[in-house]
């Protein structure tokens, strides 16, 4: 009993310990690669000990513009409390209509279809995380939740049919979504491939994520 009672006052100690003396600080980025590269480059870059090489290698790719940077997103945490970063625009359309009216008096029928409800939706990167640093900040555990939201376009649905048999359309957005959640514990200052994606709509592309957690002092 007494061992129990000090193994818990020593595990909530460095629990309080890590929380009260470290920053946690994440780097996400997210690159769209040619194909071919990328199936070059998954083998290293999934490998603890090639990554940091591997990644040189996706750097200069961006650089040279054969690979597109979708995002680069930082945060900065007290250990143990959660962080968000994205880097979004925010797309607003309509979800539902009234009924079908006709206006006008001339001699070409028309038709209004007014919206009378619209929702919002981020497109873009999102990135959350909340990051526990061990005791003396070198091994750092973390809750992820990342996305990639992208608006395709627009896509027409018909609403009424005119007396001479024209179509009254409406619009609709499409969207797709690379999305990925993950629970790891990785040492300071280290790198990982969080997840591969292929691009919607585009064979030819494969998305990355790439994660980079580090560890500082928090200032006395």
């Amino acid at each position: 009993m007494k061992f129990a009672i000090q193994f818990i006052a020593t595990f909530l100690l460095g629990v309080f310990c890590a929380r009260a003396n470290w920053n946690v600080h994440t780097e996400l980025t997210v690159v769209v690669l040619p194909k071919m590269e990328a199936a070059n480059l998954l083998p290293d870059l999934r490998d603890d000990a090639k990554i940091e090489a591997a990644f040189a290698k996706v750097e200069q790719l961006v650089e040279k513009g054969t690979a597109r940077l979708e995002a680069r997103l930082a945060t900065k945490s007290d250990s143990g409390t959660k962080a968000e970063a994205k880097q979004v625009e925010e797309l607003s359309y309509a979800t539902e209509w009234d009924q079908p009216e006709p206006i006008g008096g001339g001699k070409v029928p028309a038709v209004a279809v007014n919206p009378s409800s619209f929702e919002k939706r981020d497109v873009g990167v999102l990135f959350s995380s909340e990051a526990t640093a061990s005791a003396d900040g070198s091994v750092i555990r973390l809750k992820l939740d990342h996305s990639h939201v992208r608006f395709l376009g627009w896509k027409e649905f018909e609403a009424a049919r005119l007396p001479d048999n024209s179509k009254v359309t409406i619009k609709e957005p499409r969207f797709a979504a690379n999305r990925g959640t993950s629970e790891l514990a990785i040492p300071k200052g280290s790198r990982t491939l969080l997840g591969t994606y292929a691009v919607p709509e585009k064979p030819a592309e494969t998305e990355i994520f790439v994660l980079r957690a580090w560890t500082t002092p928090t200032a006395k």
